[in-house]
């Protein structure tokens, strides 16, 4: 006959505050091995403290298959796990998860999805997800309720959740559900850039210098925009490099450069072909190629045609009509106003053979989209019988 084995009650506490202890070592340490970038390790650990049902876990596992840290990419494991986060009352979740499938829902037009997790999250009181909520129904076409928006924005507002700030007071601005009030524009937006949202400093920025609803003040409005820069907005970067372009003043082009080299490090076209100005004025062409190269290679099509001239003119390079074509045509399908390019080597017989009348043809289209030395060179040969 069996006997039950009596265990101390003194042993049951201490197996029992061992458990507990484990567990808590498990999640303390799944956020830690995910903070520190150690995903591999994260991804062994989280799944236990996941499997515990601890939802912070299980939200740091979405994001791991999502982008692919630790583990292959896979969105569909992503979504199972940012699903179970959510279902646990995990805030981040039921964003992440709501984040996830907004791509879809931009296709389908169907955001009811994605509503009902951004509202668990700001139920929650999970501030992003009323920030986007707030975002959603006063951007985005078919779903607009600038009231719900208002709602949404406030409380996410109150929670120091700078993109709703923002959003706040872009409805004031507009008077879009509430009356305009510039006064609340400008408080929230402050509000909003003093919580490091760059879009609220671009705002603020782009007020003061235009003189919308304040006294216009340069001064406040280059201190916002390089803010707007430091918080990494690509665009605001590439403005004040091209504020800070022209003249004799060293400091200026330094601030200018500064500027260039960080809206270009944030992939933004424009600044890596204002960069290669830079040098090319400086005729250091071998610096001026380099960006050029960077900006046609993520699509600015200024930056392909003056690549395509520095070959064209032997620039820093060898002389080479081929690849000038190769950029110009580039330059030209991006940009009808910089099909300049072409027409130049139709006219001159440069690498090409000598067609005047399709140089014209390259000089009407950049005309007609408003270069104006291609409008010259065109009515000449509209005057020569071209």
């Amino acid at each position: 006959m069996n006997r039950l084995v009596k265990i101390p009650l003194y042993v049951c506490c201490i197996l029992g505050l061992f458990c507990m202890n484990a567990y808590a070592s498990d999640v303390k340490l799944c956020e830690q091995l995910f903070k520190s970038k150690k995903y591999e390790k994260a991804v062994t650990v989280c799944q236990r403290s996941c499997s515990l049902n601890e939802g912070a876990s299980c939200g740091n596992l979405g994001t791991l298959y999502s982008r692919g840290l630790g583990v292959r990419e896979d969105v569909n494991t992503a979504e199972k796990y940012y699903d179970i986060a959510c279902s646990l009352d995990d805030g981040k979740g039921c964003v992440d998860l709501g984040k996830l499938v907004l791509a879809d829902a931009l296709f389908s037009k169907d955001y009811s999805r994605v509503i009902k997790y951004y509202e668990k999250a700001c139920n929650l009181n999970e501030g992003e997800g009323c920030s986007m909520l707030g975002f959603l129904y006063t951007r985005v076409k078919g779903i607009e309720n600038y009231s719900k928006a208002k709602k949404y924005s406030e409380k996410a507002c109150s929670m120091n959740e700078g993109n709703g700030c923002m959003t706040l007071g872009t409805l004031y601005y507009s008077g879009y559900g509430v009356g305009k009030d510039y006064s609340k524009t400008m408080k929230y937006l402050e509000k909003g850039c003093s919580l490091n949202d760059r879009e609220s400093c671009v705002a603020l920025g782009n007020l003061y210098h235009n003189g919308n609803g304040v006294k216009q003040d340069y001064n406040k409005a280059m201190k916002y925009w390089e803010k707007a820069c430091n918080l990494n907005d690509g665009d605001t970067c590439n403005v004040l490099g091209f504020l800070h372009t022209g003249g004799q003043d060293k400091d200026n082009y330094n601030k200018a450069k500064k500027y260039y080299e960080k809206a270009c490090s944030l992939h933004n076209h424009e600044g890596c072909t204002g960069l290669g100005r830079l040098y090319a004025n400086k005729q250091d062409y071998s610096n001026a190629k380099k960006y050029y190269e960077k900006a046609c290679d993520i699509h600015d099509s200024n930056g392909c045609l003056l690549l395509g001239l520095l070959y064209n003119n032997g620039q820093g390079v060898s002389k080479d009509y081929s690849k000038a074509k190769k950029y110009y045509e580039k330059a030209c399908s991006m940009n009808g106003a910089n099909c300049g390019g072409l027409g130049l080597l139709y006219l001159g017989g440069e690498g090409v053979r000598q067609d005047k009348t399709k140089a014209k043809e390259y000089f009407g289209t950049a005309c007609a989209k408003g270069d104006e030395l291609s409008c010259d060179v065109y009515r000449k040969l509209n005057e020569q019988g071209y």
